[in-house]
């Protein structure tokens, strides 16, 4: 399991440039694909359900007041060092980062927002009000597990393909995810209580039938 800013860290390397908002949300969906595609979490601190979205709070104390984040950030981890990630996590934000590269901050907000793990956990709360609510490892790992099963049904309409075809791509095509609900029913509800994908989603199919950026040359 890796250190949160470590994670963070190597995400901002990545690009060398990028919000804090659009660092917030790659997390949780790093930490999301991660969960499903291995089985366990890629950090250990927890993620917060506020108005804007899954936002990891020890990395909020970090970039606290800055909007734009520059590589090298944050100057030091904790212990004043960073932690080398493991080969499958370094893995799984490669694949995040690629995959979701043309959506900004404020794009990735409006998907969480339609997310059953951050709606979960702000049940009873207005979606423009305050809570440190916490999204467990369990909503997340169910609904990306979830997403991934539906990636290897036959339709290709369904919200699960084409979420997985966003952000599972790659464990989609690697793993089999055993069932996470006792059975069809289960399953039913929960894609009722998601509701309609986001607009990004709608015109981004056509991704579940093109090549995979994974797939050997």
């Amino acid at each position: 399991m890796a250190d949160v800013l470590s994670v963070a860290a190597s995400m901002v390397a990545r690009e060398l440039e990028m919000t804090s908002m659009r660092l917030q949300k790659l997390l949780y969906y790093a930490h999301g694909c991660h969960l499903a595609s291995h089985g366990v979490p890629l950090f250990a601190d927890r993620i917060e359900a506020w108005s804007n979205g899954p936002v990891v709070r020890a990395v909020f104390s970090e970039h606290r007041g800055w909007k734009t984040l520059r590589h090298p950030w944050p100057a030091s981890g904790r212990g004043g060092g960073f932690g080398e990630l493991h080969p499958d996590e370094a893995d799984t934000l490669e694949m995040v980062q690629q995959t979701l590269a043309d959506f900004s901050g404020d794009d990735l907000v409006a998907c969480t927002h339609r997310e059953a793990p951050w709606r979960d956990a702000r049940r009873g709360v207005s979606e423009d009000a305050k809570s440190d609510a916490v999204i467990s490892d369990e909503s997340i790992s169910g609904f990306f597990t979830a997403a991934l099963m539906s990636r290897n049904e036959p339709s290709q309409d369904e919200f699960g393909a084409a979420l997985v075809s966003l952000y599972c791509e790659y464990a989609a095509r690697r793993a089999f995810m055993p069932p996470v609900f006792a059975d069809s029913g289960e399953l039913d509800e929960w894609r009722r209580r998601l509701g309609s994908a986001p607009e990004h989603v709608a015109g981004l199919r056509a991704f579940m039938h093109a090549p995979s950026v994974f797939d050997p040359a």
